[in-house]
């Protein structure tokens, strides 16, 4: 599995984010603050998080500066195809988009 296009919005210091990342090892690296730590935050929540669950139980993904809860979505290319996954806090849910275009939630 390869994550290549990151999307995070309303994420911590994360307003509007977006990453593309290429096969292979992929370093990340900036200054303190610079928000290295909150995009791993970010693409742990959209591999684990459940967004489902009430909103008091993820405050450490509410945003610094919104009251809106996030949304993290990636594009990821599997052995059989391109998939995109979708976590939206606000709306309290995931959806994943296979490749033949079959939408699962």
């Amino acid at each position: 599995m390869i994550l290549r296009d990151f999307h995070a919005r309303h994420f911590r210091a994360l307003e509007d984010f977006e990453a593309g990342f290429a096969p292979g090892l992929n370093v990340v690296r900036g200054p303190n603050e610079a928000g290295k730590s909150t995009l791993h935050s970010a693409i742990t929540a959209l591999l684990f998080a459940k967004p489902s669950l009430p909103p008091t139980t993820v405050p450490r993904v509410k945003s610094w500066y919104s009251e809106q809860l996030p949304v993290v979505s990636a594009q990821i290319t599997a052995d059989d195809g391109d998939c995109e996954l979708t976590k939206d806090f606000e709306q309290r849910e995931a959806v994943l988009v296979l490749p033949d275009g079959t939408s699962v939630t």
